[in-house]
């Protein structure tokens, strides 16, 4: 396990390159799946790529391949359904280092449970067959516990619920099925650049707003606006309500909500977007925050 492996994505560095803060219709996507011989990335061994780099909505080039795998499929070949006979004549996974490195060049990596895939992939460039994959990604898993409260969050279960290609467990379809949930998310999320649905999955301490519903945030409390919010707890469904927001305080906000007409503090990490309005409020006289 690398180190980027064992660092909790709220403490880890934000992303860097400038793609991640580039409009999400601008900006090369690779929907990325791999199917394996098992589990674990330390015995088992990648044997189907799906890579697909998208952009606008179009898919620009592609790798989907088998890969030859230097252990039988064993047990794995019950999910898949990729036999040690259909691998024979496979390419190696040494062979197909340039053709990633072509697709991943510039691009974010987009997959369901992604995190799983890319420890195949950092355990193939350990023994020397690839170069490093990217340490960040987008996670459809993530990003949908994230939007919606769901009995199950499983890929199937999201693609039929929003009549999304199906998944097969092979890489192809499950790398189609995982960009497409993107898409539906992302609009879920009111997300416009993979920065700020990065931001969305992030998970665990410490606790922090979205940059972009921050900014919101503030600018409407310095100008006296109220806001359009959806909040979720864990648990529960989101809900949208107005906000007038009096007051900031590290990653909390304070104010009223107006369909509730209830004081009430909410936690950055659950709100889901900010969007302005033009409905004017002012803050009562002799408010004290609450945040702690």
């Amino acid at each position: 396990m690398s180190a980027s492996d064992a660092t909790p994505e709220a403490t880890r560095p934000e992303p860097a390159a400038p793609e991640w803060d580039a409009p999400l219709a601008e900006v090369p996507l690779l929907w990325l799946d791999l199917e394996m011989t098992g589990v674990d990335p330390e015995t088992d061994h990648i044997c189907e790529v799906a890579a697909l780099r998208v952009q606008g909505g179009e898919e620009t080039e592609r790798l989907v391949t088998l890969v030859k795998p230097p252990v039988p499929v064993g047990a794995s070949e019950a999910i898949h359904h990729i036999s040690d006979d259909a691998l024979a004549d496979a390419p190696t996974l040494e062979t197909l280092r340039a053709p990633l490195d072509r697709l991943l060049e510039g691009a974010i990596v987009v997959g369901h449970t992604i995190g799983f895939d890319l420890k195949f992939l950092r355990a193939a460039a350990a023994r020397g067959w690839l170069d490093p994959p990217p340490t960040h990604a987008l996670d459809t898993r993530l990003l949908a516990r994230r939007a919606w409260h769901r009995p199950s969050y499983g890929l199937r279960a999201l693609a039929e619920e929003h009549a999304l290609p199906l998944p097969t467990h092979r890489a192809e379809p499950d790398a189609i099925a995982a960009g497409k949930l993107l898409e539906v998310v992302a609009r879920e999320l009111h997300a416009s650049t993979a920065r700020q649905l990065w931001q969305s999955q992030r998970r665990g301490d410490p606790i922090r707003f979205r940059d972009d519903v921050e900014a919101t945030l503030r600018r409407a409390r310095d100008e006296g606006r109220a806001v359009r919010v959806a909040y979720r707890v864990p648990g529960r469904d989101p809900f949208i309500d107005t906000l007038e927001p009096w007051a900031i305080e590290g990653p909390r906000v304070e104010g009223r909500l107006h369909e509730r007409d209830v004081r009430k503090i909410l936690r950055g990490d659950r709100l889901l977007w900010a969007e302005p309005t033009e409905q004017r409020f002012s803050v009562p006289e002799g408010f004290v925050s609450s945040c702690p």
